[in-house]
C-alpha cells in the first residue's frame, strides 16, 4: 500500500468512527441533507458510508426486536427501506428514520 492509500484508508476509517458516533437522528439528518446534492465522487462515497451505517444499526434493531418475527417480517429494515426508496415516485425521498428509530 502506497503513502496516498494509507491516508485515504485512515481517512476512510475517521469518517467511518465520525459516523458511528452520531446519534440515530444526526445520522438520518446527514442522509437527508446528501439528497439533492450533485453526484460528485465525494458525495457518492459518503453516501456509501452512510448507508453502511444505517444498514448496521437496522440489523442490530432486527435482531433486538422480536416484533419482527411476531409479524412474520422476512425482509429487514435496511430491505423495507430500500423497497421503499426504490418505489417512491419520482423526487420523493424516503427518510430511513421510520425503519431506524
Amino acid at each position: 500500500m502506497n503513502a496516498q492509500q494509507a491516508k485515504a484508508k485512515k481517512s476512510e476509517t475517521i469518517a467511518r468512527n465520525s459516523l458511528a458516533a452520531q446519534t440515530d437522528r444526526m445520522l438520518v439528518d446527514t442522509w437527508m441533507n446528501t439528497n439533492g446534492l450533485p453526484a460528485t465522487s465525494e458525495v457518492t462515497i459518503v453516501r456509501g458510508w452512510l448507508m453502511d451505517e444505517l444498514e448496521r444499526r437496522m440489523n442490530e434493531r432486527d435482531k433486538a426486536d422480536q416484533k419482527s418475527a411476531l409479524f412474520g417480517w422476512s425482509a429487514s429494515r435496511f430491505d423495507r427501506w430500500l423497497h421503499a426508496e426504490c418505489s417512491a415516485s419520482a423526487g420523493e425521498v424516503i427518510s430511513p428514520a421510520a425503519y431506524l428509530i
